[in-house]
């Protein structure tokens, strides 16, 4: 059976990614015009670009049927953009797992950083889990790499980073930060242990309090997200302990940026959104470039580059989930929808 799916969609373009059962061409329909690829590979992109913006399209490619409606046109100049490049796993491991590159976890964190460069992101925020073991020599291997990291980033330490053993500090530095950018105040919190610290949590209420607009960025998640719903799901697990917090979090426009599961999910919890991270060495292999604009933050997904190493991914998670019987490795739950990692966040009035 033909596979096919939608990578990203803006307000002008749409990406479709297909994997044919056989070789052949594969043929794209969208309203009537008809692409066809040059090559009987099997497996591949189309890339459409002059669409109208806020605008329902149907597309039919090899058999399969797309539906999706761009975005709105965005509002003014751009204000900036950065990336968002969670849980890179970068590792020394000679093996691959459950459809996670291991092997080629620096090669694909070195891409993203390039190609986050090369569509202009001001910076990049890795919200955790950027060594696999957090041996010291992942953390002098990850260094060498990121030290050549071509913008600027902001890196918050995750569970597998294991921070307590002082190796954080020496080659990545603080734990916690806070900085001003597009008018948000940016807060990273240190949830690798799998809490939320009461520091942390008095830092972002004494934010709140001043009336600031504030970006949070966590590796573990805050609110339990509907559609990540596998039984060994895990937000912070001192949630009860910060209810206040929580609830308080519920009553201003907040946004929640989180790693740790990599299921690309985007769901609101009063005015507050928290978007959980897709990554790049795993299914669906993206990571997030964020345009700023006066009517919103317009997110987009953006895969490696390679569409045969994105299905590899696929059809090795779904051997795994097969044989492991964990369904959280299944393509299908993995990608969840494209809507879920391309949208605005609205800028309220």
């Amino acid at each position: 059976m033909n596979y096919a799916d939608i990578i990203n969609v803006t307000e002008s373009s749409v990406l479709f990614s297909y994997e044919l059962e056989n070789a052949g061409f594969a043929v794209l329909s969208v309203e009537g015009t008809e692409y066809k690829s040059v090559e009987a590979t099997g497996t591949g992109r189309f890339e459409i670009t002059g669409l109208e913006p806020l605008h329902a399209y149907h597309a039919e490619l090899s058999g399969v049927s797309l539906d999706f409606t761009t975005l709105p046109a965005p509002e003014g100049k751009e204000l900036g953009r950065f990336a968002l490049i969670s849980d890179p796993h970068v590792s020394l491991k000679d093996e691959n797992r459950k459809g996670r590159f291991f092997i080629e976890s620096a090669a694909i964190m070195r891409e993203a950083l390039e190609n986050a460069a090369d569509l202009g992101a001001e910076f990049a925020v890795v919200p955790g889990d950027v060594t696999n073991e957090g041996t010291a020599e992942e953390y002098d291997y990850c260094k060498k790499l990121l030290d050549n990291s071509p913008i600027p980033l902001h890196l918050i330490p995750g569970n597998h980073d294991y921070p307590e053993r002082g190796y954080w500090e020496k080659c990545f530095g603080l734990r916690h930060w806070v900085m001003q950018k597009y008018g948000y105040t940016w807060i990273a919190v240190d949830t690798s242990s799998g809490q939320l610290p009461d520091e942390d949590a008095d830092l972002i209420r004494a934010h709140i309090e001043k009336g600031e607009k504030l970006i949070i960025c966590t590796h573990y998640h805050f609110f339990e997200p509907p559609r990540i719903n596998h039984k060994s799901v895990l937000g912070i697990r001192n949630a009860a302990a910060h209810q206040e917090l929580l609830e308080l979090l519920k009553k201003n426009r907040v946004m929640i940026y989180a790693g740790h599961q990599n299921v690309c999910s985007c769901a609101v919890f009063g005015k507050t959104t928290q978007l959980n991270l897709p990554q790049p060495p795993q299914f669906p292999c993206e990571w997030i470039l964020v345009r700023v604009f006066a009517n919103g933050f317009y997110h987009q997904a953006i895969p490696v580059n390679s569409e045969v190493w994105r299905q590899w991914s696929r059809n090795s998670g779904n051997a795994a989930a097969e044989f492991y019987n964990e369904r959280q490795w299944r393509g299908e739950y993995r990608l969840q929808s494209f809507d879920q990692s391309n949208f605005i966040w609205e800028e309220k009035k």
